[in-house]
């Protein structure tokens, strides 16, 4: 086929699929809004509660989802509907964002489509005799790249997607970019770069705290490595993190010191599993459970990650959300809510969305091989997609146990 009528064929199927999915979810985030019944357990009533001006139980200090809400209250009428919207559309922007970053980096079409939808409806790998006898959960304890419940994780999305994006991007390039006086051009990079993070800041921090935590460690090590001759770029580029770590210091204080608002003291506590246990009896099992597929690629393409800046960056920015996860938790009666573990799941997101690009990859490097290159490299394709498949199949049936009203634990 020609790459006009490819082009029209994906087109086509992306936009089918935008409807088919779009719809569903916003029904999902539709009924967790207005079900009072026990079923469709959610976060969102307490969202609902905040654009109304009647939460007096929790802080919710980062904004861009609640005054997305409240606007589109104006139009709709009703909080509920408007906080299905909200997410729903910011749900799709995510959507449109992904697509383009996996056909650009692919150089692919009607496959990155299936791999971005594919992407957005995968989940952990759970099973009745999974939760009984290993986890305890099918979702707790082990957890997601898809977090249904959670709408602050689903409006911070496409701001945390373009983040990674733009920090895969520039973290690559800054040393040599700010060497000498940068171009224009250059420094508007950086700016949509900071731009970008202060957004995901100003929806749901959880992001920015491992990818911090990510470039806090990777400059560092180049700084020493360079012994400290990149100090003017270490310098402008941290510039690019002012805006957002200002209004990180804006959430914490509300957050993380003084008083709940049901008067406990807030704080950050450290301990090694201190919540996640609570959740499962067998950690590395858990990790297992929600990172198959991405493990597999790993160890197939481990040389890749001296050779692939955004494959090492997204297991970089895993392994950050990985890390706080294990070792931080929150005073009071947000302890149990673990809360550290959205830095995990964001990460689970990115290094699912990079091992779809890895395995795009391997798909189309068979046309390029002789026979006895392709029987191995379709040998590798396989292997990869058995837990990819396992990943989407359990995901699109998680997803229709929710639309049922079923519990996300």
């Amino acid at each position: 086929m020609s790459k006009k009528v490819i082009k029209i064929i994906d087109y086509i199927l992306f936009f089918i699929l935008l409807y088919i999915s779009s719809k569903a979810m916003f029904h999902l985030f539709l009924n967790q809004a207005i079900t009072v019944d026990g079923t469709f357990f959610s976060d969102i009533k307490a969202y609902v509660q905040e654009v109304l001006g009647t939460n007096e139980l929790y802080d919710f200090p980062y904004r861009i989802m609640f005054k997305t809400a409240s606007f589109l209250m104006k139009f709709c009428g009703y909080a509920e509907l408007a906080m299905a919207y909200t997410i729903t559309f910011y749900n799709v922007l995510a959507i449109f964002i992904t697509k383009i970053f996996i056909t650009v980096v692919t150089k692919d079409r009607i496959i990155s489509t299936l791999a971005t939808y594919a992407l957005f409806f995968s989940s952990m790998i759970y099973a009745d005799w999974i939760s009984l006898k290993v986890t305890g959960y099918y979702y707790l304890g082990v957890f997601t790249p898809n977090p249904w419940h959670n709408g602050t994780y689903m409006a911070a999305r496409p701001f945390m997607i373009l983040a990674f994006i733009l920090g895969m991007l520039t973290v690559a390039r800054y040393e040599e970019d700010f060497k000498a006086k940068p171009r224009v051009k250059v420094l508007f990079l950086y700016i949509a770069y900071a731009i970008s993070l202060l957004l995901v800041t100003e929806t749901k921090p959880s992001y920015t705290i491992i990818h911090l935590f990510t470039l806090a460690i990777i400059m560092l090590y180049r700084f020493i490595k360079a012994k400290f001759g990149n100090f003017k770029q270490s310098f402008l580029y941290a510039l690019c993190y002012v805006p957002t770590l200002i209004g990180l210091l804006s959430q914490y204080s509300g957050v993380f010191q003084g008083k709940s608002a049901r008067g406990e003291d807030n704080g950050l506590g450290i301990e090694l599993f201190r919540v996640w246990k609570l959740y499962t009896t067998n950690l590395p099992v858990s990790m297992l459970l929600a990172t198959a597929f991405p493990f597999v690629v790993l160890i197939i393409h481990f040389k890749l990650l001296k050779n692939d800046s955004g494959f090492r960056f997204a297991w970089q920015i895993y392994l950050s959300g990985l890390i706080t996860s294990i070792v931080f938790y929150e005073k009071g009666f947000r302890e149990g809510h673990f809360n550290f573990a959205w830095g995990y799941m964001c990460g689970l997101f990115i290094v699912f969305m990079y091992s779809f690009i890895v395995w795009i990859k391997d798909v189309k490097s068979i046309q390029i091989k002789d026979k006895t290159q392709m029987i191995k490299a379709t040998g590798i394709i396989v292997l990869e997609a058995i837990p990819m498949i396992a990943h989407i199949v359990l995901g699109l049936k998680y997803f229709v146990f929710l639309s049922k009203g079923g519990l996300y634990y």
